[in-house]
């Protein structure tokens, strides 16, 4: 098009990209085609940059989460929507505390660490939680597997791997605690709605964890007792403050993470970046010659 229709580029994540050198050398050569480069998080520019990009060249706009409107459900209707999301469930585990683990089911999301996080749970703990993994599985030996593992674990009556879902909103809102053992993230969303939700979010250190520090709790990914301590953390912080005591205070302690981080400050940025590409098109055809016919 002879730069006439502009390109803007966003990098959601180098997975599959660092570790090919003809793939970095593609990204290197392709990148130099785009008007602008967007990175969802500033330490996934500094791996852009990495690669050889000029960091002048790349912008961070955060992804937006989608965060509920209203506070957390009472009760009776928390009761109601998890018979909804998982019917024929025991009413042992329906009244029990939710551990939530929502991502896609991929040996990078740490699915299996997690049960080692269940497992190393005191029972007394583990015995008033019921454990969910919901997502959609990268490949089926992935499920296979984590489903083989979950059937030989401590406490495996109470761990539910449940089907894909296409509302994640309703699961955390069902849920008590929200965990995430991840070897790998860019700028994770499902750790941001949680903590947006006001769930307590138990994460693995890692640096696409980070941004949430202040907001939750982390564990060495090396220690999986470390992360059950965290959770047992939550657990007796909600039992001190009592349940809707707990969720309400926390809904409100959101508020900053919501404002932040939500899809209306993301789409704003974006409305920015658009405009500014469209401004320098026409200053280009501007000063660009006519060309006959056309």
């Amino acid at each position: 098009t002879f730069g006439r229709t502009r390109l803007i580029l966003t990098v959601h994540s180098l997975l599959g990209v660092e570790r090919d050198r003809r793939r970095v050398l593609y990204f290197r050569l392709f990148a130099r085609f785009a008007d602008r480069i967007v990175a969802v998080s500033p330490w996934l520019k500094d791996r852009i940059a990495a690669l050889g990009v000029d960091p002048a060249r790349v912008e961070v706009v955060p992804n937006g989460a989608t965060f509920p409107e209203r506070l957390p459900l009472g009760p009776s209707a928390r009761r109601a929507l998890r018979r909804e999301l998982s019917p024929g469930l025991p009413v042992a585990l329906v009244e029990a505390r939710w551990l939530l683990c929502l991502g896609r089911i991929h040996p990078g999301k740490g699915q299996e660490l997690v049960l080692r996080v269940w497992e190393a749970l005191p029972p007394s703990c583990r015995n008033r939680l019921a454990l969910f993994f919901v997502g959609q599985p990268n490949a089926p030996e992935h499920l296979e597997r984590l489903r083989r593992l979950a059937l030989d674990a401590a406490g495996a009556a109470r761990i539910v791997i449940a089907p894909p879902s296409d509302r994640p909103q309703d699961w955390l809102a069902a849920s008590d605690i929200f965990i995430s053992a991840s070897s790998y993230e860019a700028m994770p969303l499902a750790p941001l709605e949680a903590a947006g939700s006001g769930l307590p979010a138990v994460l693995s250190d890692i640096e696409g964890h980070r941004f949430l520090r202040g907001r939750a709790l982390y564990f060495d990914a090396a220690k999986p007792e470390e992360g059950a301590r965290r959770v047992a953390e939550a657990v007796a912080a909600i039992d001190r403050a009592g349940d809707r005591e707990h969720a309400e205070a926390a809904w409100r302690e959101a508020e900053p993470l919501r404002r932040r981080w939500g899809s209306r400050a993301m789409t704003s940025s974006y409305i920015d970046i658009f405009q500014s590409v469209h401004k320098s098109s026409a200053a280009a055809a501007e000063g660009r010659p006519k060309l006959g016919g056309i």
